[in-house]
């Protein structure tokens, strides 16, 4: 599953870590069952958008 989230402030809870995201940028993750969310550039995310 992808997820994209505009910019501004975002609290994620991730595997027990809280991940603060607090600038002008478009965050991107990759969900996995097993391994959770991943972070992932605009490159990967278009990649597996297909």
């Amino acid at each position: 599953m992808l997820l994209r989230f505009g910019h501004g402030h975002l609290t994620l809870k991730n595997n027990h870590q809280e991940q603060d995201y607090n600038d002008g940028k478009t965050k991107r993750f990759l969900y996995e069952p097993v391994k959770g969310l991943t972070p992932i550039n605009e490159s990967q995310y278009k990649e597996l958008q297909q």
